[in-house]
C-alpha cells in the first residue's frame, strides 16, 4: 500500500506486480472497480 506516486508508476510497470485501487464509500474500504459478486468470502472467525 502507498500513497507515493513515482513507487507505484514505478510498480504498475513490473509484471510480477498487481496493483489494486483503493475507494471509500460511506465509511467502507472497498478495491475500486470490484463488484459486490467479484469479492472473495470472508467472515471473521469465532
Amino acid at each position: 500500500m502507498s500513497h507515493a506516486s513515482r513507487l507505484i508508476a514505478t510498480l504498475k510497470e513490473s509484471p510480477d506486480c498487481n496493483t489494486l485501487e483503493l475507494d471509500k464509500q460511506l465509511g467502507q474500504t472497498c478495491i475500486r472497480g470490484q463488484g459486490m459478486l467479484d469479492e472473495p468470502p470472508w467472515h471473521w472467525p469465532d
